[in-house]
């Protein structure tokens, strides 16, 4: 479905097509960094001039004024919790992202005060049918109502807000009472802004109409736009239990096409206060929501590269379409780039007092040199984030893996020990997994296959460029595995210059060492998840060179193996889009 969307009609929609290609005529455009906290502390700026200066050039500062100001308008409250959630961003840490939950709390509050403030006034506009008014009193009544509208939405972002955090930290029944409050009060502001419509058409011609769309109009259009995208795309992914209930109570289905819709208007309204968290909220979902094995993957790039440039256009220098452009570019292999563009980012962060070295961005960086195999540097980055941010699992894995490649054992050994002795049972799903890699990681002698393996089980390989492959391929044919006792790490090695050998084109060799693999199926004893991983590749090399029976049946086999095994629910994920895709193809075949 969202696939048919994108290539038919959204693509053709893209907004760099629409551009008008003039330039802003803000006075932001002509600021130096140096003129940075006199400008902003000037009376005349505007929450628009602000919003662009916190997401381009100096977000603390911009923060600064946001805060100065939340008391005097509902949207200073909303973009001083948006700046703390860019500052999270960049940061990763703990203190950061709890600031973000008590500025949307702040926010909450704020709105809800300007609503008592013009709640009387405002909903005049609903009992105006059958009165008869004069302008002055028409003209009143609808200011009040643009305020309520305001403050009504300004609310309603706050409280969806709060519930995507809770949704994410697993309260789904607050979340999910949080996400239909927030729809609720949309549609509040909606029906008043429908009777603010027919009051006036009747009092007001339509050049005097004209004059009453105030930049607050096209702010509270802009808002709602996004919340109302973001409710309808976020409950395509949420749990099943929420959509339901969802349904239930408010009517509301999860819609994919319909969401992806809506935040496209607002991102075509190209200066709107929501047009950056719009753009970004679409980035995430196509780079980062999307698993790499689903089909699309190249429209998706595509669309997001369209998406990127756009932000870029309306916001330049933005340090965080940078950061995204370079996650996107990591996950195509372009590791270079990809680093160019964080180092980008990490000296936007030292260069306006934010941090020199961010924590959360100095997970990202460690995690391109982790795959650009310079250890030495990658384990200073990850040292780094465990010490200011992403004190999780993964990233003392990524260490300890370092470690092992750099020959510093003890330290890979302490460092491996600390996450097996974890306390698992308040471990989300993700994290039981890196678990139970660091406990075998702990019991195996060939660490230099531990890089490669996180880099399949991440569905990283599959980007990687054919200088890294071919490269990877050699150092792994140079590791004396084949005669030793240790048949697991044995089937490991064959799994990972199958997949390897399958990227490169290389198919018949790929299928050689794979088959190899499988005979040694009922030696394998510990790692038993490379088993159905071997049983899926083969499947896929048949794929490509479009044999659909036997593709079938290694797909089908790997699909029934019995043993309960690690990542068995997003390979069951692939396994399941491999098979209709088989079937689709088979179909066209069958129709030629």
């Amino acid at each position: 479905m969202w696939q048919h969307y994108l290539m038919d009609d959204h693509l053709d929609k893209a907004p760099l097509q629409t551009a008008d290609g003039q330039k802003s005529t803000s006075r932001l455009n002509d600021i130096s960094p140096k003129s940075t906290e006199r400008f902003v502390e000037n009376s005349e700026l505007t929450v628009h001039e602000a919003v662009k200066f916190m997401w381009t050039s100096n977000l603390p500062v911009a923060e600064d004024w946001f805060q100065r100001n939340l008391e005097q308008d509902p949207r200073c409250a909303i973009h001083y919790a948006e700046a703390g959630f860019l500052k999270a961003v960049i940061l990763g840490d703990n203190q950061s992202k709890e600031a973000v939950i008590e500025r949307l709390d702040n926010a909450e509050m704020i709105a809800e005060k300007f609503v008592k403030k013009w709640e009387t006034e405002g909903n005049k506009v609903l009992e105006t049918k059958g009165t008869m008014l004069s302008p002055n009193e028409a003209m009143k009544i609808i200011k009040a109502a643009q305020n309520l509208r305001l403050a009504l939405v300004v609310k309603a972002e706050a409280t969806l807000f709060k519930s995507g955090n809770q949704i994410l930290k697993n309260k789904l029944s607050l979340g999910s009472m949080n996400f239909r409050r927030a729809w609720k009060i949309y549609q509040k502001a909606n029906k008043i802004a429908e009777a603010q419509k027919w009051v006036e058409k009747q009092y007001f011609s339509p050049e005097e109409i004209k004059g009453l769309q105030t930049q607050i109009e096209g702010d509270i259009n802009n808002f709602i736009q996004f919340g109302e995208g973001v409710i309808c795309l976020g409950l395509s992914m949420a749990p099943k239990t929420m959509s339901k209930l969802a349904n239930i109570i408010i009517g509301l289905d999860g819609d994919q096409s319909r969401g992806l819709k809506i935040l496209y208007d607002c991102i075509n309204s190209k200066k709107g206060v929501r047009v950056p968290l719009a753009l970004m909220f679409v980035l995430f979902w196509l780079l980062i929501y999307i698993p790499e094995f689903i089909p699309g993957k190249h429209e998706r790039y595509r669309e997001a590269h369209d998406l990127i440039r756009f932000a870029l256009h309306y916001l330049p220098q933005s340090p965080y379409f940078y950061w995204l452009e370079s996650y996107m570019n990591q996950r195509q292999g372009n590791l270079e780039r990809a680093l160019k563009l964080l180092n980008r980012v990490i000296a936007y962060s030292g260069r306006t007092g934010i941090d020199e070295n961010p924590g959360r961005l100095s997970f990202e960086r460690g995690w391109v040199l982790f795959l650009c195999q310079d250890w030495e540097s990658a384990r200073q980055c990850f040292e780094i984030s465990i010490e200011k941010a992403s004190d999780t699992p993964f990233t003392h894995l990524l260490l300890g893996v370092s470690y092992c490649m750099l020959n510093e054992l003890q330290l890979a050994e302490d460092t491996l020990e600390s996450i097996a002795s974890y306390n698992k049972e308040s471990s989300s799903v993700e994290e039981k997994w890196i678990h139970k890699r660091a406990s075998s990681y702990l019991g195996r002698r060939w660490f230099q296959l531990f890089p490669f393996e996180i880099s399949y089980v991440t569905d990283y390989l599959q980007g990687l460029k054919y200088d890294w492959l071919e490269s990877s391929y050699d150092y792994l044919t140079s590791i004396d595995i084949e005669d030793s006792e240790e048949k697991d790490e044995i089937v490991i090695s064959m799994l990972l210059q199958g997949a390897i050998l399958r990227h490169l084109g290389r198919l018949r060799e790929a299928v050689l060492i794979l088959e190899a693999g499988i005979k040694l199926e009922q030696d394998v004893k510990k790692e038993i998840w490379v088993v159905p991983h071997i049983y899926y590749e083969l499947g896929i090399v048949y794929v490509k060179s479009r044999d659909w029976t036997t593709s079938s049946a290694y797909i089908r086999k790997a699909k029934s193996f019995k043993r309960s095994y690690e990542f068995k629910a997003s390979l069951s994920f692939k396994l399941n889009a491999t098979l209709e895709l088989i079937l689709q193809e088979e179909n066209k075949e069958f129709k030629k």
